[in-house]
């Protein structure tokens, strides 16, 4: 059992290392916020890979010194990242800040006091055979819902993006949705099982399910880049744009004339999309005028909500 759990977690985190290494560009250009995450979820990686180690000499004094703060540790470093993860979909959203930061800071200070004060939430570290686990103080429920409620908020606050009419809202939206639902099954399963008295140690999937959602992320976070994932989520307006094109071209069933303008249309309706609405921005995309652009706009009856 260890030695799976200890190349699940190695893996993980070499899959990050790579990740965070061939988007290095992205890294750079990528928000402030989304680092919280990163950080975290490498820290995670790192603390886990410690507690297999400490785990082999149950007995040692490393091990009985060392435990209860690696848990504390493992703990403080989810807590974050899952919070990080809800700021970041309320943050493109169109809830103003002040709406949501004070409630989100509250939940997740009284989450990290459950945490960081023995005896609160967590009442120690015991042995489970190949690592070691938490032992549930009086209040460990708090530290549940602290993690279980923004867990399950951020597909909500996924979905209320996609219900925006807001392009970019929209398409964010649709972007954290498909990031976060690994994360956000992975973690309410958990918690399940805990509450269920298992006494299990689910840390090395959990590092290995944020991988991908990781890579989506920094991938998404150019436009075009996230105009060209979204070409591949199912029920998404940009899918049924590219299927349509892709049925127009490779299915002609009309003549050549229409089919042409169906094409210039979807090119203009990208254009402004990527250019935020702005006509003179989506003509120069286009390579074409300012004037040429408004006329064909007018001409299709384009909504840049749509």
């Amino acid at each position: 059992m260890i030695y799976t759990a200890v190349t699940i977690s190695i893996f993980a985190l070499a899959l990050k290392f790579v990740t965070l290494y061939r988007l290095r560009g992205l890294v750079e250009s990528a928000p402030t916020h989304l680092y919280i995450p990163i950080i975290a979820f490498v820290g995670m990686n790192v603390t886990e890979l410690i507690g297999f180690k400490l785990a082999s000499a149950p007995t040692s004094t490393a091990t009985l010194a060392l435990g209860y703060p690696l848990l504390i540790t493992y703990y403080v470093l989810l807590i974050t990242a899952i919070n990080a993860l809800l700021a970041l979909a309320l943050d493109t959203s169109s809830l103003q800040r002040r709406w949501w930061v004070p409630p989100l800071a509250f939940s997740y200070c009284v989450t990290l006091f459950a945490v960081l004060v023995p005896g609160v939430g967590l009442d120690g570290w015991e042995y489970i055979g190949y690592t070691g686990t938490r032992i549930p103080g009086d209040y460990y429920y708090l530290i549940q819902l602290g993690i279980v409620i923004p867990a399950l908020s951020i597909p909500i606050a996924s979905v209320i993006n996609i219900k925006q009419a807001n392009v970019t809202q929209r398409q964010f939206g649709y972007v954290h949705l498909l990031c976060f639902a690994p994360i956000v099954v992975t973690v309410v399963l958990v918690a399940a099982l805990m509450q269920a008295g298992l006494k299990i140690n689910a840390s090395a999937i959990l590092s290995l399910a944020v991988c991908i959602p990781l890579w989506l992320l920094l991938y998404a976070n150019s436009s075009a880049k996230r105009f060209a994932l979204l070409c591949f989520v199912p029920f998404s307006p940009e899918n049924k744009r590219a299927r349509g094109l892709l049925k127009l071209i490779f299915s002609p069933t009309g003549g050549m004339k229409e089919q042409l303008k169906e094409i210039e249309k979807s090119m203009l309706i990208e254009a402004l999309i990527k250019a935020g609405g702005n006509k003179t921005e989506a003509a120069k995309i286009l390579g074409v005028s300012r004037t040429q652009v408004s006329t064909k706009y007018s001409k299709y009856g384009i909504d840049i909500k749509e």
